[in-house]
């Protein structure tokens, strides 16, 4: 199979697009304008006239180049209208250019000769069902901490001020990455305010302060559980579990997908999976060579 690298300049985006909202591996992290402002200047694998399409989230330290994951970007990989098999996926990854490459392909680009590449977690909520359906396959523990919640005065709203949001998330993401990272979030929820949909939800306690805040996106048939933030108080009145399950109810019997992104820590995990969530992992990509590795361990990231 041809395989053709195209610089950012040399893309069709409408014929890409096409092919990411049309393919089975679909994700809104794919997407030409989420891209343009996770990773700007990305480039493209394209075989078939677009019928297949490898986006290839680059940057550039001095001389060296590179493709590594962006930020707020959990998958990639390859997309395809056509039947992707082994054959084509490892077409695309011999042809991608770089000799470093850190980067997550998407959960659809799993085959057994490459059963050796490293796999996170990702936990999906189907939410075709009713929401006593759905709440019947709530662990112990996540009803326990919703009847909490549901104790101690709270309200949720679900339209919530972007500014607001943002000002919630700066004051109480402590050392968390995303506080290196806020210009981004604000140009990312400019960029799904104008191509999709997004919900901003709060929980309040009694005396009208935030407790928990979240950005979830609607692209397709799934919503995207994106940057939750809690407030001290908000963790210990459980406050983001009672947020969820009033979501749940909202969203309930819609035959969209509820899409937790993650996660790879533990105790989070065990979070998502407690709301009757399965885990879809998806695979990571590497490629390096000591030398590579001395210039990342510089700080070349």
């Amino acid at each position: 199979m041809k395989i053709y690298y195209l610089k950012n300049q040399e893309i069709n985006f409408k014929a890409y697009n096409f092919c990411v909202e049309n393919s089975t591996q679909g994700t809104i992290y794919a997407m030409s304008w989420y891209l343009n402002i996770t990773s700007p200047g990305w480039e493209l694998l394209m075989a078939d006239d677009y019928n297949y399409v490898m986006p290839i989230p680059v940057k550039k330290k001095y001389f060296f180049k590179y493709a590594i994951q962006p930020p707020l970007c959990q998958q990639l990989g390859v997309f395809s209208l056509k039947e992707l098999t082994s054959e084509v996926f490892n077409c695309f990854i011999e042809a991608i250019p770089y000799r470093y490459c850190n980067f997550f392909l998407n959960s659809e680009n799993v085959f057994d000769e490459f059963a050796s590449l490293k796999f996170n977690s990702n936990y999906e909520l189907d939410l075709r069902y009713s929401h006593e359906e759905i709440r019947a396959g709530f662990s112990t523990n996540c009803i326990r901490n919703i009847k909490k919640a549901e104790k101690e005065n709270l309200s949720v709203e679900n339209q919530t001020d972007e500014k607001v949001y943002i000002d919630f998330v700066m004051a109480n993401c402590g050392d968390r990455p995303i506080k290196h990272l806020i210009h981004v979030l604000q140009h990312l929820i400019e960029g799904v305010d104008k191509n999709s949909k997004i919900e901003i939800w709060n929980v309040r306690n009694g005396n009208h302060e935030i407790l928990s805040c979240v950005l979830f996106v609607r692209w397709t048939n799934r919503f995207y559980y994106l940057v939750p933030i809690s407030s001290t108080e908000g963790k210990l009145k459980q406050s983001m579990s009672f947020l969820l399950d009033m979501f749940i109810q909202r969203h309930a019997k819609s035959g969209f997908v509820l899409d937790f992104e993650g996660s790879s820590i533990p105790n989070i995990a065990r979070y998502y999976e407690s709301f009757g969530s399965q885990n879809k992992p998806y695979p990571k990509f590497v490629k390096t060579n000591k030398f590579f590795d001395l210039l990342v361990s510089l700080r070349f990231k």
